[in-house]
């Protein structure tokens, strides 16, 4: 299970700064949901941002993640979107312990 600031969670999907996961979703879908945070076992260095790509077009951007934070909720409108790009960038301080959690990941009709 992953799990931020002691949140657990029974899915998701851990990945490290800098990541780039596209997924073909082919307009079937209406939304995306997922909480966004620095797993619970990254060092005390960690600051990530989340983004969210339709077709290569901007659909959100979290601000900068730390790993004493409690998560953030997205819910994010994706109707008509062929590819959604799941990415995490370096929060400006370099990839150091830079885990990063999108937590109970959805995609809703």
């Amino acid at each position: 299970r992953l799990s931020t600031q002691y949140v657990f969670y029974r899915s998701g999907i851990g990945t490290h700064a800098k990541s780039f996961i596209v997924y073909d979703i082919n307009g079937k879908f209406s939304r995306f949901t997922s909480d966004v945070g620095i797993d619970t076992q990254a060092g005390g260095k960690s600051s990530v941002v989340f983004e969210v790509y339709g077709d290569d077009k901007l659909l959100y951007r979290s601000e900068v993640k730390k790993r004493y934070e409690f998560p953030s909720f997205a819910d994010i409108p994706i109707t008509g979107v062929k590819k959604l790009a799941l990415v995490v960038q370096d929060g400006g301080d370099g990839i150091s312990d830079d885990h990063a959690d999108w937590l109970n990941a959805k995609l809703w009709p």
